[in-house]
């Protein structure tokens, strides 16, 4: 994909790159959501963003999130937490995945602090989209850019 490929959305606290082909979904308390417009069956891949108010450092609210993650679902496992460092502000990416009916999700998730805010990107896919998705969703987080 080329920069043409791609088109912009202004959020409360970030603007976010995604592929013009990706249509908008509809995500309860995300400030952004899209998706693939074809090629799914079982599960349709994602990219969210949300951001709530914190003034929390980035160490806590990785901390915070990995458990929370945990606990939400059941057999959800965090393999990783490293230092994302392509924003102008402290960020995290966690990766985790969990157990779904007859299918194994996995799940990137992006966490920056403001000092003020905490703004998430949340990326989901199943292991054999995770191939031609994870350019992709890595792409979509580097780019974004976190308003202070």
């Amino acid at each position: 994909m080329t920069d043409s490929d791609y088109d912009y959305r202004e959020l409360p606290l970030a603007t976010v790159t995604f592929p013009r082909e990706w249509e908008d979904v509809t995500q309860l308390g995300a400030d952004f959501a899209a998706a693939p417009s074809s090629g799914w069956s079982v599960f349709r891949p994602s990219f969210v963003v949300t951001s709530v108010e914190a003034a929390v450092g980035i160490d806590e609210a990785s901390a915070v999130t990995m458990t929370a993650e945990q606990q939400r679902i059941p057999g959800t496992n965090v393999v990783a937490c490293d230092v994302w460092p392509h924003q102008d502000v402290p960020g995290r990416r966690i990766e985790l995945f969990y157990p779904a009916e007859d299918y194994t999700v996995l799940v990137s998730r992006w966490i920056w602090s403001t000092g003020t805010h905490l703004v998430h990107a949340t990326a989901s896919r199943l292991p054999h989209q995770a191939e031609s998705l994870d350019p992709v969703f890595s792409y979509l987080a580097s780019s974004l850019r976190i308003t202070t």
